[in-house]
């Protein structure tokens, strides 16, 4: 068994298709089939189910791609691990961030100065697989409801869920309210793939009511514009989104249920973590814990 059998294994298992995968690689369609031919009469099983045209990973296939990946995070996390061994620091975090995004400059700046030869590489993506979770660093994520951390979470943030609204709704002159009694408001809302509109959905489900959803808009700046407008209301995390002006709202707590989210820092257990990315890891603990103490 080869590597290379093993890397077209992979290749041919992620795109299930033999055609794309030989242009890929610049090599004929014929070579790349007995290839694979070769690797599944080495192991003793077939890898892939064959219907017309098409190449289908069966359930052998499955299994074997499973540790296929592992081997290959590992050598890629051998790379990682040698040059981090070879050099004073490997200078680039991969970050994919699904909460507390308003905090992010204020969180980079201030590692920055501290490790101004780190570089970062940021994205921002609700829905991530196996497949993608590896390719980061560490991911900044709202936590399940009834998600218990494991090795590889860090819970940065627990932090209260509000109500936001006009100045001239009615809302506006109570200081809390039960969430059961907004049951008929109209909300501007995150989409629903996000995890905060999980958390809010399970919390108004809690209270008895769907919400009626008159909007959907990923940012939060528009969400807050909209409700000083006028337009509905909305849920407001009540640390995460302070760096945006709430010039013309009026906030409003939620006396039952207790409504709250939490915000985690993960990445995978089974990649190799570098030391600048420990750093960050340090760093930004010790920014929440911040964040935390200021707030009580």
């Amino acid at each position: 068994m080869e590597l290379l059998q093993l890397r077209y294994f992979k290749l041919i298992a992620e795109e299930e298709n033999m055609t794309k995968v030989a242009e890929k690689l610049h090599i004929s369609q014929s070579a790349l089939s007995k290839t694979i031919r070769t690797l599944e009469a080495d192991l003793g099983y077939k890898l892939f189910d064959r219907v017309g045209r098409n190449i289908i990973l069966n359930e052998n296939g499955k299994i074997f791609l499973k540790y296929v990946k592992r081997n290959f995070q590992s050598l890629e996390d051998a790379q990682k691990e040698l040059h981090d061994f070879n050099t004073i620091v490997q200078n680039e975090i991969t970050l994919c961030v699904q909460a507390g995004l308003s905090m992010l400059p204020d969180i980079i700046s201030g590692f920055n100065r501290k490790h101004p030869d780190i570089k970062f590489n940021i994205t921002q993506k609700q829905l991530l697989n196996d497949l993608t979770i590896s390719k980061y660093d560490f991911i900044i994520a709202v936590a399940d409801i009834d998600e218990i951390p494991g090795k590889n979470t860090i819970t940065l943030l627990e932090e209260e869920l509000q109500l936001a609204c006009a100045l001239t709704h009615p809302l506006a002159a109570r200081k809390s309210v039960d969430l059961s009694e907004v049951a008929v408001e109209p909300f501007i809302s995150l989409p629903s793939y996000t995890k905060l509109r999980h958390t809010t959905d399970y919390y108004c489900q809690q209270a008895g009511f769907k919400p009626s959803i008159l909007l959907e808009c990923y940012d939060s700046n528009t969400i807050l514009e909209l409700v000083k407008n006028g337009m509905g209301i909305c849920f407001l995390p009540k640390y995460t989104w302070k760096q945006i002006n709430y010039e013309g709202i009026a906030i409003v707590n939620i006396s039952e249920p207790k409504c709250s989210r939490r915000i985690i820092l993960t990445w995978d257990a089974d990649h190799y973590i570098t030391k600048s990315a420990e750093c960050f890891r340090d760093y930004i603990v010790d920014f929440f814990n911040h964040v935390s103490q200021s707030k009580q």
